[in-house]
């Protein structure tokens, strides 16, 4: 990387500082460049909210110096989130990378290892993009950080009778709830009492979600997948490991976040399900209209939900091999990363992504399998 030029990364605890600190290490130094790597999460935060006047004091010496910032994000499109426009100068040049999360599926399950119990059960990546679903269960979904779009879907996910309250597993739904920062404490459920994790994986212990699998995953049929955000399409590995396990899929997330998969070349699950408010803005009004498609699958699929699996098959082999595709390709990386790289002389290790030094870099181009 060339000298003048700073990195901030998400997920680098020297970079989430608060906001006086931050300003001081610009003021101190003579940068040219930031780049602000915000790929790894739908937001950009700092330890503190800043003030307008630290926003003006900050761009204020942005502009003075003729500084350039670069900000990276990994959803699609620009991020809503009140704290954005105070941490982000409006001279800033974005660049979004919207299956980042992709490639990231694919470099953890192959370096995770490493961090994993060896007595742990493991699934390779090749195994996990051929192995065969028996499904004796409607649905799967697992749930993490118990944020508050999330406990409100699985608490209409319980007023549909899909979530029985006391049950962990009832034929219709298996599901993982950890919560371990108590998040969900700070919502109100009406008709679901929270219980903890009832699937066969040592998530709580590991928190890995690429290489120590629920068996539960390859008895589900169909993955109910609650994405990072309600307002921003942000597809992480919630959504991309559906696609390697071969799995249909709906996403509660931001508006079109199912239907705008299409850009990429992903097929649809509309052989089954409607996506009827997919691009409702209001997100009670989305979980109400996918709810109904819920409903419907249950009355029709909920004594053989292999004939689930079995509709969407085909479809289901299209979305895996279209990812393999993408990753041993390289393609949707965009070209303003490459030329960001090439213009500052930078690794991928200086954006905290020195795994991808093995795919991208010395590692042959067909890696994945």
């Amino acid at each position: 990387m060339r000298s003048k030029v700073k990195v901030y990364n998400q997920w680098d605890s020297n970079s989430n500082t608060d906001y006086k600190t931050w300003y001081e290490e610009l003021y101190n130094n003579d940068w040219e460049v930031i780049i602000i790597n915000g790929l790894w999460e739908w937001e950009l935060y700092h330890n503190d909210t800043p003030s307008r006047e630290w926003k003006i004091k900050y761009e204020q010496l942005i502009y003075s110096r003729g500084i350039k910032v670069y900000v990276i994000h990994g959803t699609n499109g620009p991020v809503t989130h009140s704290r954005a426009e105070l941490t982000i100068p409006g001279s800033a040049t974005y660049i979004y990378w919207p299956l980042f999360w992709l490639y990231t599926t694919v470099a953890f399950s192959k370096t995770h290892i490493t961090n994993i119990d060896k007595k742990l059960k493991i699934i390779s990546l090749t195994e996990m993009t051929q192995k065969r679903v028996n499904a004796d269960t409607l649905f799967i979904s697992l749930v993490n950080k118990a944020h508050k779009h999330r406990c409100y879907a699985m608490d209409k996910l319980a007023q549909s009778g899909i979530l029985t309250n006391g049950v962990k597993t009832n034929g219709i739904i298996n599901y993982s709830w950890h919560d371990q920062w108590n998040m969900g404490s700070e919502y109100k459920f009406k008709y679901w009492k929270p219980n903890p994790s009832g699937l066969s994986d040592p998530y709580q212990q590991t928190l890995d979600s690429y290489q120590t699998i629920p068996d539960e995953q390859f008895t589900s049929a169909f993955n109910i997948i609650m994405e990072s955000h309600f307002e921003n399409q942000f597809w992480t590995e919630k959504t991309f490991s559906a696609m390697f396990f071969q799995k249909p899929f709906l996403i509660f997330g931001g508006a079109h976040i199912n239907r705008d998969l299409k850009i990429f070349g992903f097929e649809l699950f509309d052989n089954v399900i409607s996506y009827g408010k997919e691009d409702d803005g209001n997100y009670e009004l989305r979980v109400e209209g996918y709810m109904n498609d819920l409903r419907h699958l249950v009355n029709e699929y909920s004594e053989n939900p292999q004939a689930l699996y079995e509709v969407c098959r085909e479809r289901t082999q299209h979305n895996k091999n279209l990812a393999i595709n993408i990753f041993n390709e390289r393609k949707f990386i965009p070209e303003s990363i490459w030329e960001l790289k090439d213009k500052y002389e930078l690794t991928w290790t200086d954006l905290n992504l020195s795994f991808f030094d093995n795919y991208f870099e010395t590692g042959p181009k067909n890696s994945l399998l």
